[in-house]
This record gives structure tokens, sequence and C-alpha cells, in this order.
């Protein structure tokens, strides 16, 4: 059974705002913030035209957003027969918002786009051999000029979709830093060599010389091959070398440049098979699958799914299983209303309801192919220009 998700456009103010501005302007300017701060993004913008004094307030760079409720998760889609990419967000009550293409030229093909992170509102993605940053709230994209040499080895399909990438913020240098890790046999890295490249958004440097002894695995979708932002840290699984290719979990050290493994469930030797990383409530959350098998002729029936989730951040013995499904899925995002949308192998999105413990497909565009995505972010004001400038 699936369901379709309400598509809504722009967020109209109602004529009323004239006389709601007399009142709002008696209140303090603490309780002013504080609910301006609540509104949706679309709304908030139309609200910097109603005065000067909200519009100086919503402009001041000590403004921030209410986090509650402004996660989102963000697709590509291609129209059937079409040449550009299309995009929409999710909201937190599953709304579905249409975004402009950011370029207006983002192509459709498989192996010319694909999103590499997100941190702070902000993502970061790859197109048509060019690098971008791009805040869907306010609408703001620019190519990173700086990464050329980076793009440009993204161009080859195999690099662009099977490529570990991250975006985080480094508190120690106050800088925005990419993260990427390619794949071997590829022209740009020795035979069965990886190649890492963090790049510095402010400070216009890539660091290459930093070891990854590991080895990929096989990822569920985009999800698997973008790093968890957890922590203020990115986090992937992966395979160590040599060492009977044991799955483990790590995580970028972005002030020291070096990978880290964390500590996996002390259960992990029992022959699961871990299949997608994610935040949840704020914690690392992991997806593992068990192989179930049948009775009589029908063999091999298909995966039990556990959902665990690491209360205490680098703590191994605060791993708690969350959930179990069936169907091999990777959570993605939590709602207050006691849902959680998991992600399958073929970008699709589908709605599980902790109470009713069932699960729904989401219908997001019809006649449209899912390309890319989905990638969780937070809105945010944050602005494109100043990261760039700074």
């Amino acid at each position: 059974m699936s369901f379709s998700p309400q598509v809504v456009g722009p967020i109209d103010l109602p004529a009323s705002i004239f006389v709601v501005t007399e009142v709002m302007s008696l209140l303090p300017e603490d309780i002013l913030l504080e609910i301006l701060s609540r509104l949706p993004g679309k709304a908030l913008f139309r609200c910097k035209s109603v005065c000067k004094l909200w519009r100086a307030l919503i402009s001041n760079p000590s403004f921030v957003l209410s986090a509650a409720g402004r996660e989102r998760a963000i697709n590509g889609f291609s129209p059937y027969g079409m040449k550009s990419m299309n995009f929409c967000s999710i909201d937190d009550d599953l709304t579905v918002v249409k975004l402009p293409n950011p370029t207006g030229k983002v192509p459709s093909d498989y192996d010319k786009f694909r999103f590499l992170g997100s941190c702070d509102g902000l993502i970061l993605f790859y197109a048509d051999e060019s690098i971008y940053l791009w805040n869907p709230l306010t609408s703001c994209c620019r190519e990173l000029t700086q990464l050329g040499a980076l793009a440009h080895r993204l161009q080859a399909p195999s690099l662009c979709r099977a490529t570990l990438s991250g975006f985080c913020f480094d508190k120690a240098s106050n800088d925005y830093k990419l993260v990427v890790v390619t794949p071997p046999f590829s022209r740009y890295c020795r035979l069965f060599d990886q190649c890492v490249f963090v790049a510095s958004l402010k400070k216009r440097e890539v660091c290459m010389d930093i070891r990854f002894p590991y080895d990929f695995g096989f990822f569920n979708g985009d999800s698997g091959y973008m790093g968890a932002l957890v922590s203020g840290h990115l986090h992937w699984l992966v395979h160590k070398q040599k060492q009977d290719h044991e799955q483990v979990i790590i995580y970028f050290d972005q002030e020291r440049n070096q990978f880290r493994e964390m500590p996996m469930p002390i259960d992990h030797e029992h022959g699961f098979r871990y299949v997608g990383l994610t935040n949840l409530y704020g914690c690392l959350s992991v997806s593992r699958a068990t192989r179930l098998f049948g009775h009589g002729d029908r063999g091999f029936s298909g995966y039990d799914d556990d959902f665990l989730i690491m209360r205490e951040y680098g703590d191994n013995l605060s791993w708690t299983k969350l959930l179990t499904m069936n169907g091999c899925l990777v959570p993605l995002h939590t709602r207050i209303s006691n849902k959680l949308v998991l992600i399958t192998y073929d970008h699709s999105l589908y709605s599980y309801n902790f109470e009713s413990k069932s699960c729904q497909k989401m219908e997001i565009l019809r006649n449209h192919e899912a390309r890319a995505g989905p990638l969780m972010f937070t809105e945010s004001l944050a602005s494109v220009d100043a990261i760039l400038q700074a």
C-alpha cells in the first residue's frame, strides 16, 4: 500500500499580516525573535519585506533559526525523457516541496550528478565536472572553482557513483571541509590503492597525504557513500584490509586529518552484515542484516534488519536495538509523530509507523525516476557567499 504526500508551492502570507505586525511590534524583542525563528523558511524570507524592524532582525548575522522541525530529506528526480534534474525536499510532516534546479542546468545523467554531503544547511554536490555549494532555503548556489581539479577526477562514471564523501565543519580552523575517497582501479591512483582528498573551502587547500587502510563495502544506495554526520564527525561503513574483510565503522578526525575506528556493537562478530549508517535522534545509528531461511523448498527468503543506535557516543556498551524489520532497509530520519523514514536500494522512501508497525512506500513525484539521494539536511540561513569570501 502506498500514499502520496501533499505537494505544496510557495507559502503566501495572509492579508492580515500588517495587523499582526502592529501587535507584534509591542512584544519584547527576545520574544519577537523567538517567534520569527520558528517560522517556515519561505515565510521567513517574505517577512523581511513586512517592515524595517523585521528585516533588520532577520538579516542580523546573529539570528538563528529554531532547529525544531527543520530536518529535510532532499531527492533528485529525472522526468522520463527529460535531460535535466528536478529536486524536492520532504519535511518533518512528510510534505513534499518542489525546489528549483540550483544551477538551472543540472544534468539527469546518472553518472554526471551526485550529492557529496551536507552540513549546517549547506549541500555540496557534483554536477557535470563541477562541484557546487548550495543552500536550498536561500536558493543561493555557487560553483567552487577552486575544486576544479578534484571535480575533474570525479568525471569518470565509476568514480562519480562509487566514491566515499562527506561535508563537515572543523572548529579548530573555523573552516568547512569536503572529504572524498575514490575507489581503486582508477587512472588517478596506483593499482589497488585508495585516493583521499580533503578540501578546505576557506583556505582553498586540498590535502592528499592521508592514509586510508580500508576497502570499500557494498552500500545501500547513495546514503552508504555519503558520510553520516554525528557529533561533528563523518562516519562510514568499510572493510578492514587483509583481515578477512571485517566490517568496521570509521570516522574522520577533521582537526588531525585522520581516519579512526569507532567501537562496534559487542555482538558484531556473530555474522551480521551492516548495510547503512545514519544520524537518528542525534545518535549514530546502524542497520544490520541477518539472513533468513524459509521452510521446505523455499530456501533463502530475505533479510531481517536490526536498527541500532549508539546512545552514548563512542561507548560500544551503549548500542541499543531500536526495532527489527524485514526488507534490508536503512533508517534515514525520525519524526516526533512516531514515524521513521527509511531508504531502500532503489532510492525509494518508506514511512514506518512505530505504533501500527506498518510500512508504506511514499510516492514522491509521478512519472519521475529517482536519481540521487535522499540526503538529509537541516534548514539554515548560512550564507554561501560569506563562507566562500571569508
